[in-house]
C-alpha cells in the first residue's frame, strides 16, 4: 500500500511517496554492537566540569579508512562532532568527548569595549 502526499513548493518538494514498511522483527533478528552503541549514546549526557551536553547520534559510518561516528552535542553551545572510532565502548567514547570538550571550551575573557 502506498500513499502520495502533496507538499508545499516552498520547501522545494512537490510530492512525497510513503510506503508501508515491514515490521522491524522481520528485518533483523539480532542487535549488533553498533546498534548497541547507537542506543547507548543517543540521548545520553556528556559532562565537563562546567557544562552538560545531550548526545544526538546522527550516524555511524563505515569506509575503507575506518569507522566514523557523527554526533550533535546539545547544551548552552551546540557542537557537531565527527569522531574516528576504533572501539564501540560507550564509556571510552564519552570520556574522550568530555576531554575534547574540556580542552575546547571557551575561556572567560575580559569584556570587549
Amino acid at each position: 500500500m502506498a500513499y502520495e502526499l502533496r507538499m508545499s513548493r516552498a520547501v522545494g518538494t512537490s510530492w512525497c511517496r510513503i510506503t508501508r514498511a515491514e515490521p522491524a522483527a522481520a528485518i533483523a533478528d539480532e542487535v549488533s554492537p553498533l546498534d548497541e552503541l547507537f542506543f547507548s549514546l543517543d540521548g545520553s549526557t556528556v559532562a565537563t566540569a562546567d557544562e552538560q551536553f545531550r548526545v544526538e547520534v546522527s550516524g555511524i559510518h563505515f569506509g575503507h579508512d575506518g569507522r566514523w561516528l557523527q554526533l550533535n552535542l546539545c547544551g548552552d553551545v551546540n557542537y557537531s562532532v565527527t569522531l574516528k572510532i576504533d572501539t564501540v565502548d560507550v564509556r571510552a567514547i564519552r570520556d574522550h568527548l568530555a576531554a575534547c570538550l574540556a580542552s575546547a571550551s571557551p575561556k572567560p575573557s575580559a569584556p570587549r569595549f
